[in-house]
């Protein structure tokens, strides 16, 4: 598919695709022989990712790394990794595990208080904001 299909299916304007090929997000399509961009399902996928991503809270840098994690553990083991790399990648697996609980604790947290706030408030015929009150 082209850039513009890719783009609407996707959700995104053009210059998303474009940012994201070149923040190294989204890998490079082969090019047709007239030189357009041939993109395939993995790379709607891969944008549907980011989206996700970012709509959960996480910075590019972070979603860099989790395509990271992913893409070591669906590549094929050729060779064992060396000792290093598979630190490094439990390391990050573990900082996004962490963010990623942090913002479950934070969003329960939200949740208790809007569901406090909808009890408390919605049989009231005049709102109040909480924080006027003493």
């Amino acid at each position: 598919m082209l850039i513009g299909e890719l783009a609407k299916q996707a959700g995104v304007n053009l210059e998303s695709v474009r940012f994201y090929e070149r923040q190294g997000l989204l890998p490079s399509p082969p090019r047709t022989a007239s030189g357009y961009r041939s993109y395939e399902k993995r790379h709607l996928e891969r944008i549907r990712f980011i989206k996700r991503s970012q709509a959960l809270g996480f910075s590019l840098r972070e979603i860099r790394q989790l395509i990271d994690i992913h893409e070591r553990l669906a590549a094929p083991a050729k060779a064992p990794q060396p000792q290093s790399q598979n630190s490094k990648l439990i390391q990050i697996a573990r900082e996004r595990l962490e963010s990623i609980e942090e913002k479950i604790e934070t969003l329960e947290a939200m949740r208790k208080a809007l569901a406090k706030f909808l009890r408390v408030y919605q049989s009231q015929k005049k709102l109040v904001c909480p924080a006027q009150e003493s």
